[in-house]
């Protein structure tokens, strides 16, 4: 009695381990789809402003196709073999159970994908354009494929907000997994160690169904590298401005920015000649700046500085750096990385301009905990214009050029006029990211906050595209 009941259980546990063991490569053919839809969503997304609908989709093919190739197109052949799981066939056996099948691997031995672009953007496709529901935690996905957090744009539209990529080798029993130019199928992953069980044979024969859906959506730009022109890469202007002069501004609009070239020079509540301080009322750290216009306070705060940024240490503008604001820039040098400006022939080019918050007062000298009033304690509601300016985003602005006036003879009364133009939102293709923050850490809670706050109150902030599922 014994024997038989170990035999029993021995047949099961056989079962149980060959199930176990069919199950573990689903789950890693289901990562391998995972890696290249993440790939490829990323890709599709973030040439969303810089190419058409139809090349995004291209090029998002065609960096999965390339996680599927050991050289990357360069041959024909694959002699590796990479892809998601062999392709197997099964044939003969006997009986109701389908005993003694022969097992036979496709010529090829890999599944690679290729996907549909699906230029008409139908739901169901392998990609499409659409909105992600930030606010969605379900992440659900039912039979005709929609999904509760994604919804596809109507046909015909070229959505830059969210872009979603899908694999997947089914059984076949959907209609919309296979169709032309919109859907494509690879077949059902086979039960192989499992195929000695007492599954039902119908389920055993159609195999496992596995699938992968990525979504990248457009989210704020967090981080920003200097522009790189032999490379052809955008990047952040040598001057940053204040968060509500900037939200006062319409996009597509062109507005100057004039500045004082003297260190004599400093910030005034008007437009015109520079304010002129009494020896006794200078100080330490004020900005060599005339603001233009309207002023945020009506006082001699600057709406604009000129930072050095591009130093070896740090190349980069993060989100909650502090504004260190150089009390007596080399303009020239400024001006160079925009490019020959006063030029008469001058080509207008992108630029991502800093936007900062927080007092660039005189007493402040640069420092972090120098402004006037000093930082403040890690304390609930403080408010923004009493804390050191940092970056809270970053906006696009075109450069069009500069001139110069004033008192040739007298360098204190010279200024130089900058004129931009605001650029509503977009997706920023590369030298940016969306997820890196290095100037936030270390910040306190109540800071971090009102810096993500005042991030998500900017107006018109650029986007990079992030992995949203």
């Amino acid at each position: 009695m014994i024997q038989v009941f170990v035999a029993l259980l021995l047949f099961t546990f056989f079962a149980l381990g060959g199930l176990v063991s069919d199950l573990g490569l689903v789950r890693i053919v289901q990562r391998q789809m995972s890696n290249s839809t993440d790939a490829a969503a990323m890709e599709g997304l973030r040439l969303a402003d810089a190419a058409t609908d139809v090349d995004r989709r291209l090029a998002s093919r065609a960096i999965l196709l390339a996680h599927f190739d050991d050289d990357f197109g360069v041959t024909a052949a694959d002699p590796y073999q990479f892809g998601s799981a062999p392709v197997v066939r099964f044939s003969g056996g006997t009986g109701s159970m389908a005993a003694n099948q022969k097992i036979d691997l496709v010529p090829g031995v890999a599944y690679a994908p290729d996907p549909a672009l699906n230029l008409g953007n139908q739901g169901h496709g392998d990609m499409v354009g659409g909105w992600f529901d930030e606010r969605e935690l379900a992440h659900v996905e039912n039979r005709a494929y929609a999904r509760s957090d994604f919804g596809a744009a109507p046909s015909g539209a070229a959505p830059r907000e969210a872009f979603l990529v899908r694999l997947r080798r089914t059984t076949g029993l959907n209609a919309l997994d296979a169709q032309a130019g919109v859907s494509t199928r690879g077949p059902a992953l086979p039960y192989l160690f499992s195929r000695g069980s007492l599954m039902a044979a119908g389920m055993r024969g159609r195999g496992v169904t596995v699938r992968s859906t990525s979504v990248a959506a457009g989210r704020r730009v967090t981080l920003a590298g200097v522009p790189r022109p032999s490379l052809g890469l955008t990047g952040t202007a040598p001057l940053a401005m204040e968060h509500d002069y900037w939200n006062r501004i319409a996009a597509n609009t062109t507005f100057d920015l004039t500045f004082g070239e003297g260190s004599d020079d400093r910030g005034g509540p008007r437009r015109g000649p520079p304010i002129r301080l009494d020896p006794d009322q200078r100080t330490r750290g004020a900005p060599p700046i005339i603001p233009p216009g309207q002023m945020v306070t009506g006082s001699a705060e600057p709406i604009a500085v000129f930072t050095d940024r591009d130093d070896e240490a740090r190349k980069a503008w993060s989100m909650g750096d502090p504004v260190w604001v150089d009390t007596t820039p080399n303009l020239s040098a400024a001006l160079a990385r925009l490019g020959n400006v006063f030029d008469a022939n001058y080509q207008p080019r992108l630029f991502l301009l800093p936007i900062y918050e927080g007092d660039v007062l005189w007493f402040y000298d640069g420092r972090p905990g120098n402004s006037n009033p000093p930082f403040l304690p890690p304390v609930n509601n403080v408010p923004k214009d009493e804390m050191d300016p940092r970056i809270v985003g970053f906006g696009l602005v075109l450069v069009l050029g500069a001139m110069t006036n004033g008192d040739d003879d007298d360098r204190d009364q010279q200024q130089i006029t900058l004129f931009l133009r605001k650029l509503p939102s977009v997706v920023i293709p590369a030298n940016v990211s969306a997820v890196s923050t290095p100037g936030m850490v270390g910040l306190p809670s109540w800071l971090a906050r009102q810096i993500g706050d005042l991030n998500q109150d900017m107006d018109a902030g650029v986007r990079a595209a992030a992995l949203a599922r």
